[in-house]
């Protein structure tokens, strides 16, 4: 079929280039109207080779129009366009090939860039509340959207690449991979894409992510499976003590290699834990055949070995650096945005340009969370409800950091005050550490080691607002009247941080069909992780009440 609209030439028909979900018409756009709302004179807006089209349209910037529509298994173009860089299908896409036309009207796409977590949900939570519009993904990484927290599982052995891959997207939304976006016209509200490509849009969202600091020569970084992938052999020297270097040291020596972990502090994840738990944290890694190497200031490396700055050498066959991240601003910082560390955005996740919005790792909000899977979520949620249906806000996201190593019991949760109340406890013969600070009887912040009831206890309370009891060592040791089993939880009570599964997503699985620890594995991903949420889930299965 051929789509058409008053006073407008049929559509070109639709050629094989990228993936529609479902066949679906992406909503007319004109020049001369969206441009018109955008100040651009008279002039500039008569439709011809370089004409936009709505959210998932794509132009060719000197071969007319290449795409009417959200893009999929076919995209319209004209016959005589061509592409560089073709976008990838995605394995198995349903759906049968569409075929659009251009015509005159208003932008009602909206056009996400990023094919991350962040992205994914977005998206999904968009179909669920009920947006009637197009959305269309750009992705820069050639195939589909998976689960970037668990790349050091991939590392270890205990998840394959195909583990991580997230659920497709709702029928009619148009993913394209393989296109990296390269600069946002915003007077035009057009982004282009690095294939010579024009996408329009009514609000575009930014989830651009975080991409590594700047690595040693030589050394590698783990932000994608690519990176998994292309780990070199021998011994492997992590550099940096934070969590994600701390996680992929121990993935290795779960996969037998040997591990050498260097880091700037006394003890891993100095910047986040108190001495007394870095210590116990240190002792784990050493109990799992982690070598460390403290205080290691590295300047460079050379013939196989890095150099540290007090003049000593590190072996090192493969170097991984897990340094940190900083926000992907580049694209933001081009098109004007406001830029401080991240892009920075409202309550409404908005921009310094109302037609623009930006989640995840790329933004900066006063009560975000940076980093944590858990703040990338609670972002799409309030987004996709603020485009869907004009109502909430983001108001923050709880910080609640647990290293996914399998028997490492250590969480750090919150933000404490200098004029916090302070309740410690410290059993280092027995791997025990808790602190929690405290405000009117409110938990403020915690960090616990070697205390998994104690650590279940202490996230629920501090999850969801709960006041701390006043026998708190009683809480820490566990002996405290017992707390809400998992029927009792709330619906929204996340069980599995890793994945960032609800009570309500377990409970509903076990309904349909999933009664034991493998089928909810595979229906919602819990467990799959750093398995601390194993007990839990095993719990629902036998407690959950089913048809």
């Amino acid at each position: 079929m051929e789509a058409t609209c008053p006073g407008s030439h049929a559509a070109t028909p639709v050629t094989g280039r990228a993936r529609v979900q479902q066949a679906e018409a992406a909503g007319p756009v004109g020049t001369g109207e969206a441009a018109g709302r955008a100040g651009v004179p008279a002039a500039a807006r008569a439709p011809g080779p370089g004409a936009l089209r709505d959210a998932g349209a794509v132009t060719g910037p000197r071969n007319g129009p290449r795409a009417a529509g959200p893009t999929g298994p076919g995209t319209a173009r004209n016959p005589a366009a061509t592409a560089t860089t073709p976008a990838r299908e995605h394995p198995g896409a349903p759906g049968p090939r569409a075929r659009h036309g251009t015509c005159p009207g208003a932008r009602t796409g909206i056009l996400v860039i990023g094919g991350g977590t962040a992205a994914h949900r977005l998206v999904q939570r968009l179909h669920e509340l009920g947006h009637p519009g197009p959305v269309t993904l750009l992705g820069a990484e050639p195939g589909p959207a998976y689960h970037r927290p668990l790349l050091t599982s991939v590392l270890g052995g205990g998840l394959c690449p195909a583990d991580l891959v997230l659920p497709p997207l709702p029928e009619g939304t148009v993913v394209r991979t393989g296109t990296t976006a390269v600069a946002v016209d915003r007077w035009r509200r057009v982004v282009r894409t690095d294939d010579g490509g024009e996408y329009a849009y009514a609000t575009l969202v930014l989830a651009t992510g975080a991409r590594p600091r700047e690595p040693l020569e030589g050394a590698g970084v783990l932000r994608t499976l690519d990176d998994c992938a292309r780990l070199g052999p021998g011994h492997v020297t992590v550099v940096g003590g934070g969590v994600l270097g701390v996680e992929t040291a121990a993935a290795l020596r779960r996969a037998g290699r040997r591990v050498t972990l260097a880091h700037p502090g006394p003890y891993p994840m100095a910047d986040r834990l108190p001495a007394a738990a870095g210590r116990l944290l240190a002792a784990r890694l050493a109990r799992l055949g982690v070598e460390a190497e403290p205080d290691a200031e590295i300047t460079g490396r050379e013939h196989g070995k890095l150099r540290l700055r007090d003049g000593r050498l590190l072996d090192a066959d493969t170097v991984l650096q897990c340094a940190g991240v900083t926000p992907d601003t580049a694209l933001a910082r081009a098109a004007g945005l406001t830029v401080r560390t991240g892009v920075v955005v409202d309550d409404a996740l908005r921009t310094s340009d109302p037609y623009v919005r930006a989640l995840g790792d790329c933004a900066e909000h006063p009560g975000a969370a940076p980093g944590t899977h858990a703040n990338a979520w609670d972002q799409a949620e309030a987004l996709a409800g603020l485009l869907a249906t004009g109502r909430g806000r983001y108001r923050g996201t709880r910080y609640v950091v647990r290293p996914r190593v399998p028997g490492l019991d250590l969480v750090t949760m919150g933000r404490a005050h200098e004029d916090d109340q302070r309740v410690a406890f410290s059993d280092p013969a027995r791997g025990r550490f808790a602190e929690l600070s405290l405000r009117n009887g409110m938990l403020t912040s915690a960090t616990l080691v070697g205390l998994p009831r104690a650590i279940a206890a202490v996230t629920q309370l501090h999850d969801h607002g709960l006041p701390v009891p006043a026998d708190r060592l009683a809480l820490l040791l566990g002996t405290a009247p017992a707390e809400a089993g998992p029927v009792e939880l709330p619906d929204e009570a996340v069980v599995c941080r890793c994945n960032n599964v609800t009570k309500a997503a377990l409970t509903a699985a076990i309904r349909a069909g999933a009664r034991d620890l493998p089928a909810l594995a595979t229906a919602t991903r819990a467990t799959t992780g750093c398995g601390s949420c194993t007990p839990t889930v095993r719990a629902l299965c036998t407690e959950v009440r089913t048809p």
